[in-house]
């Protein structure tokens, strides 16, 4: 169905958790868990529940992340368990707080881009001063659309100034039919 796999897209994209979902024939209901903590509604659950819960919050709360350690420990940690079988990124995020968030966001596009780029032919080092380079755009294009990437963290990256500058640039590229078959392409080359 056209619409669970919209949604799939936009879950992977946006690194939900969909608990639940029901399509109608006219609208639809969702259950989805976000990466992005809700401080306010974690102090509500903490004023509302009784001393052992809270306890458990305090204790869930204390227990933060997938994993610990530097970031080369935990890209090895997490090739070691895809080489057997494990699915990590569906639970990347949970337990995070914001600024934990943040990074782990920052890495995961890092990852990515360095996919991309070795699937372009692209060296990351080598894309020139030019903010309209079309490596760089193609780049930017393709992870604007598999991931939640910022304009300000894509233009910082890849050297294209200001991030309206990154965000200009992909639309000009997918509004052309070459500029869009062009980064499904090489979306296609790299494993989501």
């Amino acid at each position: 169905m056209a619409f669970e796999r919209t949604l799939g897209e936009a879950a992977a994209r946006y690194a939900w958790r969909v608990h639940a979902c029901v399509v109608m024939r006219n609208h639809f209901h969702l259950a989805v868990g976000l990466t992005e903590p809700n401080r306010y509604g974690s102090y509500l659950e903490f004023l509302a529940t009784d001393e052992q819960m809270k306890r458990e919050l305090v204790a869930k709360r204390l227990s933060r992340g997938w994993c610990v350690g530097a970031r080369s420990f935990k890209q090895e940690f997490r090739k070691d368990q895809a080489r057997k079988g494990a699915d990590l990124d569906l639970h990347r995020f949970g337990g995070l707080g914001p600024d934990e968030v943040r990074i782990e966001r920052e890495e995961l596009w890092e990852e990515r881009i360095q996919l991309l780029a070795k699937q372009a032919n692209a060296d990351l080092a080598q894309l020139g001063p030019r903010k309209s380079t079309p490596q760089k755009v193609l780049l930017a294009a393709a992870l604007k659309e598999s991931t939640s990437v910022s304009n300000g963290w894509l233009s910082q990256r890849l050297g294209m100034e200001e991030p309206a500058s990154a965000s200009q640039f992909v639309r000009r590229l997918l509004l052309t039919l070459k500029g869009r078959a062009a980064v499904k392409s090489l979306l296609s080359r790299v494993k989501t």
